[in-house]
């Protein structure tokens, strides 16, 4: 024999032998849970800083009728860079489809998140103090990056010439990522595309269109 066949003598032959069906089935099941907790680890953070208020993200709805299939209707176009709305009086769950939309993109483990206007428009004024640790443009950077956002009342401002600017800066930006964008006004669909102005009028009409909450309180 030669030296290198004497030295593979030496090397000891390492056998593995298949585990038990029922010991790897319980292997695989612990390693499923495992994961599944890193996953629901994960979707937790991200539901930690999406904004959304803790009535509606605790909130467990029917999901029947009118209003169930005007959610199914809006789920159904997630992750097609939509821009929407949802419009009627107070009362009728249009927030509540909304954040459950949310739950629905963070349970991909994607970024979603909820502002009204005007906590958005007072972000934006923040920075203007001398205290400020942020700059306008780092607060329009965080409405623009996540997956999906919601901007609930969005009526209630005063639609001046900056407010416009500003809302405008943000939807153009995730119009042309292709970001989902759902706004939610208590308006009629005439009074809201008045007060949206025409640019961002004709983007929704496009990509998502306009919902009106027409259907019975659902708050009874």
């Amino acid at each position: 024999m030669n030296t290198l066949q004497k030295a593979s003598d030496l090397i000891p032959q390492i056998t593995f032998k298949p585990l038990p069906p029922e010991e790897a089935a319980r292997r695989q099941k612990q390693l499923e849970d495992f994961e599944e907790r890193q996953r629901q680890g994960r979707i937790q953070d991200i539901m930690a800083g999406c904004g959304a208020w803790k009535r509606h993200l605790e909130f467990q709805p029917s999901f029947a009728g009118i209003w169930g299939g005007k959610f199914s209707m809006m789920e159904k176009k997630l992750g097609s860079g939509f821009l929407s709305a949802i419009v009627g009086l107070a009362g009728n769950g249009k927030t509540q489809i909304g954040v459950e939309l949310m739950k629905v993109v963070m349970e991909k483990e994607q970024t979603a998140f909820f502002t009204t206007a005007v906590d958005f428009f007072t972000a934006i004024k923040g920075t203007y103090r001398k205290d400020s640790t942020e700059g306008e443009a780092d607060v329009l950077l965080r409405y623009r990056k996540p997956w999906f956002l919601v901007i609930d009342e969005f009526g209630k401002r005063s639609e001046s010439e900056w407010e416009m600017t500003q809302l405008f800066q943000v939807i153009n930006h995730r119009y042309g990522d292709k970001s989902d964008t759902l706004l939610i006004d208590n308006r009629n669909k005439e009074e809201f595309l008045a007060g949206v102005g025409p640019s961002i009028a004709s983007r929704m009409l496009e990509t998502g269109g306009i919902i009106e909450a027409n259907w019975e309180s659902f708050r009874k």
